[in-house]
Protein backbone atom coordinates (compact mmCIF):
# COMPACT_ATOMS: atom_id res chain seq x y z
CA UNK A 1 0.00 0.00 0.00
CA UNK A 2 1.52 3.38 -1.42
CA UNK A 3 1.64 6.29 1.54
CA UNK A 4 -1.50 8.78 1.10
CA UNK A 5 -0.68 10.93 -2.07
CA UNK A 6 2.33 8.64 -3.34
CA UNK A 7 2.62 6.95 -6.53
CA UNK A 8 5.08 4.50 -7.12
CA UNK A 9 6.17 4.01 -10.76
CA UNK A 10 5.15 0.71 -11.82
CA UNK A 11 7.56 -1.63 -13.05
CA UNK A 12 4.83 -3.79 -14.96
CA UNK A 13 4.73 -1.68 -18.11
CA UNK A 14 3.78 -3.05 -21.66
CA UNK A 15 6.88 -4.41 -23.90
CA UNK A 16 5.47 -3.43 -26.66
CA UNK A 17 5.08 0.36 -25.23
CA UNK A 18 8.92 0.53 -23.87
CA UNK A 19 10.56 -2.50 -25.32
CA UNK A 20 12.69 -5.00 -23.73
CA UNK A 21 15.02 -3.66 -21.38
CA UNK A 22 17.17 -6.94 -21.76
CA UNK A 23 17.51 -7.08 -24.56
CA UNK A 24 19.05 -3.61 -24.77
CA UNK A 25 21.18 -3.66 -21.40
CA UNK A 26 22.27 -7.05 -20.03
CA UNK A 27 22.64 -6.93 -16.58
CA UNK A 28 26.13 -8.59 -17.00
CA UNK A 29 27.21 -5.44 -19.45
CA UNK A 30 26.27 -2.86 -16.78
CA UNK A 31 27.98 -4.69 -13.79
CA UNK A 32 31.14 -5.41 -15.84
CA UNK A 33 32.50 -1.81 -15.49
CA UNK A 34 35.73 -1.92 -13.91
CA UNK A 35 35.69 2.15 -13.45
CA UNK A 36 33.70 4.47 -11.15
CA UNK A 37 30.05 3.76 -11.10
CA UNK A 38 27.67 7.09 -11.60
CA UNK A 39 24.32 7.10 -10.27
CA UNK A 40 21.51 9.63 -12.04
CA UNK A 41 18.69 10.92 -9.59
CA UNK A 42 15.70 12.35 -12.04
CA UNK A 43 14.02 15.74 -10.27
CA UNK A 44 11.10 15.91 -11.64
CA UNK A 45 7.79 18.16 -10.81
CA UNK A 46 5.07 19.01 -12.82
CA UNK A 47 7.51 19.76 -15.95
CA UNK A 48 5.61 16.74 -18.16
CA UNK A 49 6.22 19.19 -21.17
CA UNK A 50 9.89 18.08 -21.27
CA UNK A 51 10.40 15.20 -18.83
CA UNK A 52 9.99 12.41 -21.64
CA UNK A 53 13.21 14.19 -23.22
CA UNK A 54 14.85 14.02 -20.32
CA UNK A 55 14.21 10.74 -19.17
CA UNK A 56 15.10 9.41 -23.06
CA UNK A 57 18.32 11.35 -22.69
CA UNK A 58 19.39 8.71 -19.60
CA UNK A 59 17.75 6.17 -20.18
CA UNK A 60 19.40 5.75 -23.82
CA UNK A 61 22.90 5.24 -21.63
CA UNK A 62 21.28 3.25 -19.46
CA UNK A 63 24.82 0.79 -19.92
CA UNK A 64 26.73 3.49 -18.34
CA UNK A 65 24.98 4.05 -15.71
CA UNK A 66 24.87 2.31 -12.45
CA UNK A 67 22.30 3.63 -10.84
CA UNK A 68 19.05 5.28 -12.13
CA UNK A 69 16.28 6.92 -9.67
CA UNK A 70 13.79 9.48 -10.40
CA UNK A 71 12.29 11.45 -7.54
CA UNK A 72 8.93 13.21 -8.40
CA UNK A 73 7.22 16.07 -6.25
CA UNK A 74 3.70 14.92 -6.69
CA UNK A 75 3.02 16.13 -10.46
CA UNK A 76 -0.33 16.30 -11.44
CA UNK A 77 0.59 17.44 -14.83
CA UNK A 78 0.55 13.93 -16.77
CA UNK A 79 4.23 13.52 -15.40
CA UNK A 80 3.24 10.59 -13.60
CA UNK A 81 2.43 8.08 -16.21
CA UNK A 82 5.82 9.35 -18.04
CA UNK A 83 7.51 7.84 -15.68
CA UNK A 84 5.26 4.59 -15.03
CA UNK A 85 6.42 3.91 -18.95
CA UNK A 86 9.52 4.52 -18.29
CA UNK A 87 10.28 2.80 -14.75
CA UNK A 88 11.91 -0.67 -15.63
CA UNK A 89 14.77 1.60 -16.46
CA UNK A 90 14.72 2.83 -13.36
CA UNK A 91 15.88 1.36 -9.69
CA UNK A 92 13.68 3.67 -8.08
CA UNK A 93 11.09 5.70 -8.18
CA UNK A 94 8.35 7.28 -6.38
CA UNK A 95 5.47 10.11 -6.67
CA UNK A 96 5.05 11.91 -3.79
CA UNK A 97 4.72 15.24 -2.13
CA UNK A 98 8.55 16.80 -0.69
CA UNK A 99 9.56 19.79 1.13
CA UNK A 100 11.52 21.13 -2.44
CA UNK A 101 13.70 20.26 -4.93
CA UNK A 102 16.64 20.39 -2.49
CA UNK A 103 14.76 17.66 -0.73
CA UNK A 104 13.84 15.81 -3.20
CA UNK A 105 17.54 15.75 -4.69
CA UNK A 106 18.51 14.64 -0.81
CA UNK A 107 16.14 11.83 -1.08
CA UNK A 108 17.43 10.40 -4.00
CA UNK A 109 20.63 10.65 -3.23
CA UNK A 110 19.83 8.82 -0.10
CA UNK A 111 19.82 5.43 -2.03
CA UNK A 112 22.62 6.19 -4.19
CA UNK A 113 25.07 3.42 -4.32
CA UNK A 114 27.58 4.73 -7.20
CA UNK A 115 31.01 6.13 -6.57
CA UNK A 116 29.73 9.51 -8.31
CA UNK A 117 26.59 11.30 -8.15
CA UNK A 118 24.16 13.59 -10.83
CA UNK A 119 20.78 15.06 -10.82
CA UNK A 120 19.39 16.28 -13.83
CA UNK A 121 16.00 18.31 -13.92
CA UNK A 122 13.28 17.40 -15.72
CA UNK A 123 13.55 20.21 -18.12
CA UNK A 124 17.31 19.44 -19.10
CA UNK A 125 18.78 16.59 -21.48
CA UNK A 126 22.28 14.89 -21.03
CA UNK A 127 23.60 14.53 -24.28
CA UNK A 128 24.94 11.46 -25.93
CA UNK A 129 28.11 9.51 -24.70
CA UNK A 130 27.91 12.34 -21.80
CA UNK A 131 28.14 9.14 -19.28
CA UNK A 132 30.74 7.27 -21.18
CA UNK A 133 32.56 10.28 -21.78
CA UNK A 134 33.04 11.47 -17.91
CA UNK A 135 33.37 7.91 -16.50
CA UNK A 136 36.79 7.47 -19.32
CA UNK A 137 37.88 10.41 -17.40
CA UNK A 138 37.52 9.39 -13.84
CA UNK A 139 38.80 6.27 -14.25
CA UNK A 140 42.26 8.08 -16.20
CA UNK A 141 42.62 10.18 -12.68
CA UNK A 142 41.25 8.72 -9.93
CA UNK A 143 41.83 11.70 -7.52
CA UNK A 144 38.86 13.58 -9.21
CA UNK A 145 36.68 14.84 -6.96
CA UNK A 146 34.03 16.60 -9.37
CA UNK A 147 34.55 16.68 -13.18
CA UNK A 148 32.60 19.40 -15.39
CA UNK A 149 31.85 19.66 -19.07
CA UNK A 150 30.50 22.02 -21.59
CA UNK A 151 26.82 22.58 -22.27
CA UNK A 152 24.68 24.23 -24.72
CA UNK A 153 21.35 26.38 -24.32
CA UNK A 154 18.14 25.18 -25.38
CA UNK A 155 14.88 26.80 -25.80
CA UNK A 156 11.17 25.63 -25.13
CA UNK A 157 11.44 24.27 -28.40
CA UNK A 158 14.85 22.19 -28.01
CA UNK A 159 16.36 24.90 -30.14
CA UNK A 160 19.63 26.00 -29.66
CA UNK A 161 20.26 29.55 -28.24
CA UNK A 162 23.82 29.30 -27.63
CA UNK A 163 26.68 27.44 -26.24
CA UNK A 164 29.36 27.55 -23.15
CA UNK A 165 32.69 26.20 -23.03
CA UNK A 166 34.47 26.96 -19.64
CA UNK A 167 37.86 26.00 -18.22
CA UNK A 168 37.99 23.08 -14.78
CA UNK A 169 37.03 25.23 -11.57
CA UNK A 170 39.50 25.10 -9.11
CA UNK A 171 39.72 26.45 -5.36
CA UNK A 172 42.63 28.87 -7.01
CA UNK A 173 40.51 30.61 -9.24
CA UNK A 174 37.61 30.41 -6.23
CA UNK A 175 40.06 32.03 -3.90
CA UNK A 176 39.53 34.67 -6.72
CA UNK A 177 36.16 35.26 -6.61
CA UNK A 178 35.69 32.88 -10.09
CA UNK A 179 33.22 30.26 -9.95
CA UNK A 180 31.16 28.73 -12.90
CA UNK A 181 29.93 25.54 -12.28
CA UNK A 182 26.88 24.76 -14.52
CA UNK A 183 24.71 22.23 -12.25
CA UNK A 184 23.73 19.59 -15.20
CA UNK A 185 26.86 19.53 -16.38
CA UNK A 186 28.50 18.34 -12.97
CA UNK A 187 29.59 15.48 -11.66
CA UNK A 188 30.96 14.51 -8.18
CA UNK A 189 32.04 12.28 -5.70
CA UNK A 190 29.26 10.77 -3.52
CA UNK A 191 31.75 10.72 -0.57
CA UNK A 192 32.63 14.50 -0.92
CA UNK A 193 28.80 15.18 -1.33
CA UNK A 194 28.88 13.88 2.32
CA UNK A 195 31.36 15.52 3.83
CA UNK A 196 30.83 18.52 2.99
CA UNK A 197 27.18 18.27 4.01
CA UNK A 198 25.12 17.53 0.88
CA UNK A 199 22.71 20.24 -0.64
CA UNK A 200 21.16 22.29 1.77
CA UNK A 201 17.13 22.16 2.09
CA UNK A 202 16.63 25.31 3.07
CA UNK A 203 17.88 26.66 -0.61
CA UNK A 204 15.22 26.62 -3.35
CA UNK A 205 17.28 28.79 -5.86
CA UNK A 206 21.24 28.32 -5.35
CA UNK A 207 21.16 25.01 -3.80
CA UNK A 208 23.69 23.88 -6.68
CA UNK A 209 25.90 27.20 -6.46
CA UNK A 210 26.18 26.12 -2.07
CA UNK A 211 27.38 23.10 -3.15
CA UNK A 212 29.94 24.00 -5.08
CA UNK A 213 31.48 26.64 -3.39
CA UNK A 214 31.51 23.96 -0.24
CA UNK A 215 33.50 21.48 -2.34
CA UNK A 216 35.22 24.26 -3.83
CA UNK A 217 36.11 25.67 -0.37
CA UNK A 218 37.18 22.40 0.79
CA UNK A 219 40.31 22.36 -1.84
CA UNK A 220 38.61 19.10 -3.77
CA UNK A 221 40.22 18.50 -6.84
CA UNK A 222 38.49 19.19 -9.52
CA UNK A 223 38.56 18.27 -12.92
CA UNK A 224 37.35 18.57 -16.97
CA UNK A 225 35.52 16.36 -19.28
CA UNK A 226 36.38 18.35 -22.60
CA UNK A 227 32.62 18.14 -24.76
CA UNK A 228 29.50 18.99 -24.38
CA UNK A 229 27.70 16.92 -21.38
CA UNK A 230 24.23 18.58 -21.27
CA UNK A 231 21.86 20.92 -22.88
CA UNK A 232 20.40 23.60 -20.41
CA UNK A 233 16.61 24.37 -20.78
CA UNK A 234 15.74 28.41 -20.81
CA UNK A 235 11.88 28.78 -20.50
CA UNK A 236 9.56 31.03 -18.72
CA UNK A 237 8.25 28.61 -16.49
CA UNK A 238 11.92 27.73 -15.27
CA UNK A 239 12.64 28.90 -11.76
CA UNK A 240 15.25 30.71 -12.55
CA UNK A 241 12.40 32.83 -14.45
CA UNK A 242 9.74 32.58 -11.85
CA UNK A 243 11.59 33.71 -8.81
CA UNK A 244 13.50 36.30 -9.39
CA UNK A 245 12.93 37.94 -5.53
CA UNK A 246 13.95 34.35 -4.04
CA UNK A 247 16.71 34.00 -6.48
CA UNK A 248 18.03 37.28 -5.18
CA UNK A 249 17.95 36.92 -1.70
CA UNK A 250 19.47 33.27 -1.75
CA UNK A 251 22.31 34.74 -4.03
CA UNK A 252 22.92 37.83 -1.38
CA UNK A 253 22.71 34.65 1.28
CA UNK A 254 25.28 33.22 -0.82
CA UNK A 255 27.27 36.66 -0.62
CA UNK A 256 27.27 36.42 3.05
CA UNK A 257 28.74 32.60 3.76
CA UNK A 258 31.78 33.29 0.70
CA UNK A 259 32.87 37.24 0.90
CA UNK A 260 35.16 36.54 -2.01
CA UNK A 261 31.97 36.69 -4.36
CA UNK A 262 30.22 39.45 -3.17
CA UNK A 263 29.82 41.84 -6.01
CA UNK A 264 32.68 44.84 -6.17
CA UNK A 265 34.85 43.01 -3.96
CA UNK A 266 38.25 43.87 -4.99
CA UNK A 267 39.80 40.34 -5.31
CA UNK A 268 36.38 39.23 -7.28
CA UNK A 269 36.71 42.23 -9.93
CA UNK A 270 40.64 41.62 -10.12
CA UNK A 271 39.73 37.78 -10.81
CA UNK A 272 37.55 38.66 -13.15
CA UNK A 273 39.57 40.83 -15.00
CA UNK A 274 42.03 38.28 -14.94
CA UNK A 275 39.80 35.49 -16.33
CA UNK A 276 38.08 37.63 -18.63
CA UNK A 277 41.35 38.59 -19.91
CA UNK A 278 42.77 34.79 -20.47
CA UNK A 279 39.48 34.03 -21.86
CA UNK A 280 39.43 36.54 -24.35
CA UNK A 281 43.83 36.29 -25.05
CA UNK A 282 43.43 32.44 -25.52
CA UNK A 283 39.93 33.09 -28.14
CA UNK A 284 37.64 30.76 -26.41
CA UNK A 285 35.06 33.61 -26.14
CA UNK A 286 35.55 34.09 -29.97
CA UNK A 287 35.15 30.50 -30.29
CA UNK A 288 32.16 30.24 -28.13
CA UNK A 289 30.84 33.01 -30.36
CA UNK A 290 31.26 31.72 -33.72
CA UNK A 291 29.98 28.09 -32.55
CA UNK A 292 26.72 30.00 -30.98
CA UNK A 293 26.42 31.50 -34.45
CA UNK A 294 26.60 28.85 -36.44
CA UNK A 295 24.09 26.23 -34.39
CA UNK A 296 21.64 28.81 -33.07
CA UNK A 297 18.27 28.35 -34.31
CA UNK A 298 19.30 24.14 -34.90
CA UNK A 299 17.45 21.19 -33.13
CA UNK A 300 19.32 20.07 -30.57
CA UNK A 301 19.15 16.46 -31.87
CA UNK A 302 20.21 17.44 -35.48
CA UNK A 303 23.70 18.45 -33.89
CA UNK A 304 23.42 15.94 -31.29
CA UNK A 305 21.82 12.63 -32.87
CA UNK A 306 20.41 10.56 -30.09
CA UNK A 307 20.67 6.39 -29.65
CA UNK A 308 17.32 5.01 -31.25
CA UNK A 309 15.16 4.70 -27.81
CA UNK A 310 13.76 1.26 -26.99
CA UNK A 311 10.55 2.47 -27.01
CA UNK A 312 11.29 3.40 -30.99
CA UNK A 313 12.38 -0.11 -31.48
Amino acid sequence: MSPAGSHPCHHDVLATIVGNVSSEVPQEKRVAWSGPTVTVVINSFNQARYLEETVTSVVAQRSQIHQIIAIDGGSTDGSVPILQRWSQYFDYCHSRPDNGQADAIRQGFSRATGDFLYWINSDDVLLPGAIERVRSVLAKDPSLDAITGWQVFINEQSRITRVRRVPAESPHWFWWGIEHVSQPACFFRRATYEEVGGLDPSLHCTLDTDLWHRMLAANKHWGQARGFLCAFRRHPLAKGSRLLDEYQRELRLLAERTPQLRRFNPRQMAGLAAYRTQQTISGQFLRDHILSVRWRGRLLGEVFPFQKSPRNE
